[in-house]
């Protein structure tokens, strides 16, 4: 009987153990993918898709083109934006362009016209 719950707690120790190693990992690959986007940064329009709301926090899907080729990735939100078909900056990692950010609090009208490979400087048409 005493060896059934040691090994139960044992099992989950190392079930803990596995969650809190996860959740560091991901918050450390989230934080290095974004310091190198930064780095290396390139803009262009982002288009939001959908949204899923968890909790107090929208999940935006938005997708972008970088030299004829579409990119979709996700990011956190608190603000409401326009979904589906939002136009917003995004800035992206110009040696790997599938690691981007959207920014928000940046939206863009339909009329701006962006160079396939991406803008060095965010467009003045941008809503700052």
């Amino acid at each position: 009987m005493l060896s059934k719950l040691r090994n139960r707690i044992i099992g989950y120790d190392i079930f803990a153990l596995a969650f809190v190693f996860v959740l560091a990992y991901s918050g450390f690959k989230k934080y290095f993918i974004e310091e190198k986007v930064l780095q290396r940064k390139k803009h262009t329009v982002g288009e939001t898709v959908k949204h899923v709301l968890h909790g107090n926090l929208y999940v935006v899907e938005y997708k972008y083109k970088i030299n004829g080729k579409e990119y979709f990735n996700s990011q956190r939100n608190k603000i409401k934006v326009k979904v589906p078909n939002g136009k917003y900056v995004v800035i992206f990692d110009s040696v790997n362009v599938e690691n981007s950010i959207i920014l928000f609090d940046q939206r863009l009208s339909d009329e701006v016209l962006v160079p396939e490979n991406g803008m060095e400087t965010i467009p003045a048409s941008a809503d700052l």
